[in-house]
């Protein structure tokens, strides 16, 4: 403390040395890492100014040249909300400009004083910030400073302050800029990802985080993360905060979206300050409306993680687990929203197998994954316990919420968490069993093992798992049906090694699981679940671009034959059979196959969602809603499936409901193409097109497939946006004959065009095995043009569709 002091009665010295004929300078006001703060007088205007000057260390990096220059430039800003500057220069080796004094206190000390803010008066504050950044930001500055004191309440009103040291974007690419590329600036506790990473590239959008992330500590009282600096800098980048929903449950949820959207980790999913600020008006109404209750059962807030917060994700991973962050609210929703989502499954208690923590090493990935999803099979065949989705617990891999909160989120009464780590030949597994009623060890165990030991490990881990919970849950403690797999260690291996590459999808992923698979079946021919793994993959491939489903017709049934001769209680080959039959039009026998598969694992949500889109495509649209639901039940946080729920809502002409959860299914993963997609036509269906068009322009960003873009086309001709509606017709048309291309220009046409020519384009498309005429469901609005003619009925006989297929959609159903 001395030290400090010494060096700030130096610079006031200084300062009254060299400033002394112009301004009376009163006292020191403060400062921080950047600036120290002087209030002052000036003379010959008899008003109150505040001096602010660069630290010493920072001042001597600078040119203070470049420093005037910028600072002329930052003083042209001239806004409501913006503190202006008023003059700028060099005292000595000090550099300084000077500001009005505003009175008043920041919204920092009105913060400490006061504690957290009602969502009403943060929309206020906040609303008019957005706007000023909005300005700034076409001026071509960015502040890179937001923060609570950095906001200052002029008579209540907010003003932003400092932008002294804002870097100007339009002289980023000159010579001794004022920040130079890879210089990091900013508050950690509200710095945007791209600035701790030293994106010379960042624009107006890290304001925008920085500005969200104030509005979140505003509402919860506490700032997204916590810890030391280089912790909190690293969360910015990996981790998503803890839920409004929890932090501040008054808050509505529509203000919760906006502070969600506008953390969003990729700044490419970010919205800009004046998109935030009509974000922020937007949920003005429902500023002061009730919330939605939370159930007891699990809503999927974000926060990520077992018990310990102890693994860093991706950026990737990361910025789709900041908009989880709506989930909760989600789940208060959805389930008045789906009617039909209830399942025995939420009448079983619940278990989570968290994922594997890996210790040291660098090629054992696959085995820390590999256990846990084996752990997790084995345990969901135990009678009468429920265990929560990979898809789901995964959500929560990075948290460090205590038991209690975390088995809340899951809905469960316990959680396995564990370790793997190995060593040479061997393998150390550490496991326990948490109760999450308060967080106390109902067994735990180390393991030291051979890695020829490692399924015989997985199985005796489950069934210490089930002897351990059978008088806490009442289960019958029976750990399911006998399962051999393999003896043979290397083909285990490979089996984990294949299922790893499984999960990462992708056709060279898939060719690669493919392959390992196939030579864990050479080390042991009876391994049935590898032969299902080669079924399954083969049958994914042309979802990814990697041949027909002709092409893999054989190989998919001669692999899925072996697995069920084998073991008939596998559930996987019939998946994939279903996939198959689906794929090739044979739809009754797909849905037997997911029917069958759901006889072997009921809880398997892959078969019901797949079932969900084969009952759409046949044009049971209530099935579709039923089936879609109870996949998203079991699954809360698979953006895709809550996605396609929505859309079986919509076709089923629910169209409140469709809107409720296609908007939480954006919110879990901004990403997700056809979450845009069913969004677009959920907006369409109600009235408003120029926001459909918007949402479909995001889903061709993300995903340029013929079908978005022929939509977009549409669209945006219905909505008298020529600009749009002819950019995307050229997009089709440099597609030129690539698979999808003809459908999509059908679709493109089918508001305007002649019948005679939407009917030619359909035909051509079923001629041409259109991918999407399988999967674009006829009873679509997009098609009402043609019911009155032979053209629909004749596609329906060609793909042999039933009459329901075609029928017109039902009335549409408001909620009230």
């Amino acid at each position: 403390m001395p030290r400090l002091a010494l060096r700030a009665m130096t610079v006031l010295d200084q300062l009254r040395a060299e400033l002394g004929d112009r301004y009376t300078i009163e006292r020191e006001l403060g400062g921080g890492g950047m600036s120290v703060v002087f209030v002052a007088v000036e003379r010959a205007l008899d008003r109150r100014v505040v001096i602010k000057v660069l630290s010493p260390e920072l001042g001597q990096s600078v040119n203070a040249d470049r420093f005037r220059r910028e600072i002329a430039t930052l003083a042209t800003l001239q806004h409501p909300q913006i503190v202006p500057i008023y003059a700028a220069g060099q005292a000595g080796d000090l550099l300084y400009y000077v500001m009005p004094y505003v009175a008043g206190e920041s919204l920092g000390a009105r913060l400490a004083r006061e504690g957290p803010l009602s969502a009403a008066e943060v929309v206020r504050l906040l609303t008019p910030l957005s706007r000023a950044l909005a300005f700034a930001h076409r001026e071509g500055v960015i502040h890179r400073d937001i923060k609570p004191d950095n906001i200052l309440l002029a008579q209540g009103e907010p003003v932003l302050a400092d932008f002294g040291i804002a870097k100007v974007l339009r002289d980023r690419a000159a010579n001794g800029s004022l920040t130079s590329a890879g210089m990091s600036i900013g508050t950690v506790n509200y710095m945007a990802p791209e600035q701790v990473l030293a994106d010379p590239a960042l624009d107006g959008r890290a304001d925008v985080y920085s500005l969200a992330a104030v509005g979140y500590e505003l509402l919860a009282g506490a700032a997204p993360f916590g810890g030391s600096p280089q912790q909190v800098m690293s969360a910015h980048v990996v981790k998503a905060p803890p839920s409004l929903a929890e932090t501040a449950p008054a808050t509505p949820v529509a203000l919760q979206e906006a502070i969600a959207h506008g953390l969003a980790k990729d700044m490419a999913d970010r919205p800009t300050a004046e998109a935030f600020a009509t974000m922020l008006e937007g949920s003005a109404a429902m500023a002061t409306a009730s919330v939605p209750a939370r159930p007891a059962a699990t809503g999927a807030t974000p926060a990520i993680a077992p018990t310990r917060g102890r693994r860093a994700t991706t950026l990737a991973v990361a910025a789709a687990l900041v908009a989880v962050m709506a989930a909760g609210a989600w789940w208060a929703t959805h389930r008045r929203a789906g009617g039909a989502m209830t399942s025995d499954a939420s009448e079983r208690p619940g278990l989570a197998v968290l994922p594997f923590e890996r210790l040291d090493g660098t090629d054992d990935a696959y085995i820390a994954a590999g256990l846990t999803d084996e752990l997790m099979g084995q345990l969901a065949e135990v009678p009468g316990l429920r265990v929560a989705a990979r898809t789901t617990v995964r959500a929560y891999a990075d948290s460090s919420l205590p038991p209690t909160q975390l088995g809340e989120r899951l809905d469960v009464q316990a959680l396995v968490e564990g370790s793997v780590q190995r060593l040479g030949d061997k393998v150390r597994v550490s496991t326990r069993l948490v109760d999450v009623r308060d967080g106390s060890t109902l067994w735990s165990q180390r393991y030291d093992r051979q890695m020829r030991d490692l399924f015989a490990l997985q199985r005796e881990i489950g069934g210490a798992v089930v002897t351990a919970l059978t008088p806490r849950l009442g289960l019958s403690g029976q750990t399911g049906r006998s399962e051999a797999g393999t003896a043979d260690a290397d083909a285990y291996d490979l089996f984990l090694r294949a299922r790893y590459a499984l999960d990462q999808r992708g056709a060279d992923s898939l060719r690669a699981a493919i392959a390992l698979f196939t030579q864990a079946t050479t080390r042991d021919p009876r391994f049935a679940r590898a032969f299902a793994g080669i079924a399954e993959a083969t049958a994914l491939l042309p979802q990814y671009g990697s041949g027909g489903y002709p092409d893999h017709d054989a190989a998919v049934r001669a692999a899925a034959a072996t697995a069920l001769a084998l073991d008939s209680a596998l559930a996987a080959p019939h998946l994939a059979l279903g996939l198959l039959a689906k794929g090739l039009g044979a739809w009754r026998d797909a849905e037997q196959e997911f029917n069958l598969a759901l006889v072997r694992q009921p809880d398997y949500a892959p078969a019901r969602q797949n079932l969900g889109e084969l009952y759409y495509t046949l044009g049971r649209v209530d099935d579709a809603a039923r089936a879609l639901g109870a996949a998203a039940t079991l699954e809360p946080a698979n953006a895709p499936m809550v996605s396609e729920y929505a859309f079986a809502l919509l076709l089923a002409s629910r169209i409140d409901s469709a809107r409720r959860v296609i908007d939480r299914a954006v919110a879990l993963d901004p990403r997700n193409a056809f979450g845009h997609f069913t969004r677009a036509l959920v907006l369409e269906r109600q009235g408003d097109g120029a926001a459909a068009v918007a949402a479909m322009a995001q889903a061709t960003a993300r995903a340029p497939l013929p079908l978005f873009v022929g939509a977009l086309a549409r669209l945006a001709r219905e909505a008298g946006d020529s600009a749009t509606a002819r950019s995307a017709t050229r997009q089709l048309d440099a597609m030129r004959a690539a698979p999808g291309v003809a459908l999509a220009r059908m679709i493109a046409g089918s508001a305007w065009e002649n019948p005679a020519v939407m009917s030619a384009g359909l035909d051509r498309a079923v001629a041409e095995h259109d991918p999407f005429i399988y999967q674009v469901p006829l009873r679509l609005w997009w098609f009402d043009r043609l019911r009155s003619t032979p053209a629909l009925a004749r596609v329906a006989q060609q793909l042999g569709l039933p009459p329901s297929a075609i029928a017109p959609l039902p009335a549409v159903a408001r909620a009230r």
